[in-house]
């Protein structure tokens, strides 16, 4: 990926770290008995990617809705 042209978008549930909606919680819930698994906050995701290589730009939401698009670029090197 080219530095300050490419960009990566994540359509994904995007934990709040205050009041979260109902909908993302009630899929975290589902995916910790099902999968012993977790949906992430959005910090969670700010460290994942950094460890990756990216940097998060912005965490697109909509209060309709329980899945968010983080928009993310390569980190300055």
């Amino acid at each position: 990926m080219t530095p300050k042209y490419s960009m990566l978008l994540v359509h994904e549930h995007v934990i709040p770290e205050s009041n979260p909606n109902p909908h993302a919680t009630a899929y975290d819930l589902t995916m910790m008995v099902k999968v012993a698994g977790l949906e992430r906050t959005e910090s969670m995701w700010e460290k994942l990617l950094g460890q990756a290589g990216f940097r998060v730009v912005k965490v697109w939401r909509s209060p309709l809705a329980a899945q968010s698009v983080i928009e993310a670029e390569v980190a300055d090197q």
